[in-house]
């Protein structure tokens, strides 16, 4: 395969991807970040994980993906969600609820309401 033949297609979806975490970046510094924003000295470093950690998973999943059978590659993308579930809850970090096995989200917190005269 010609090296330029494979570059337009991780190309656009770099463009696609880029375009994504900029809309989001935008819509989450205007709803959230003002009360969470990090200390300035932070910043660099939470671009540099951001980007490297994007890179990787980008790259490496296009690379394997292009290294495998279709059946394969089906598998392993559709199997994210799975995997995005399973982990914390192995960890420890997330309580794994049986609505999430129906692809439900789990309800909503609580808030505490103001008393009303």
């Amino acid at each position: 395969m010609d090296s330029r033949a494979a570059a337009v297609p991780v190309g656009r979806s770099v463009e696609r991807w880029s375009l994504a975490a900029a809309l989001l970046t935008m819509v989450v510094c205007r709803r959230h970040l003002r009360k969470s924003w990090p200390r300035r000295e932070d910043l660099p470093r939470f671009a540099a994980c951001g980007l490297v950690g994007h890179t990787a998973h980008v790259g490496l999943l296009t690379w394997g993906i292009s290294l495998s059978t279709p059946f394969s590659s089906a598998l392993v993308l559709t199997s994210g969600p799975l995997f995005t579930v399973l982990i914390p809850a192995l960890a420890g970090a997330e309580k794994l609820r049986a609505r999430q096995f129906g692809g439900g989200h789990p309800p909503p917190r609580e808030t505490a309401q103001p008393d009303t005269p």
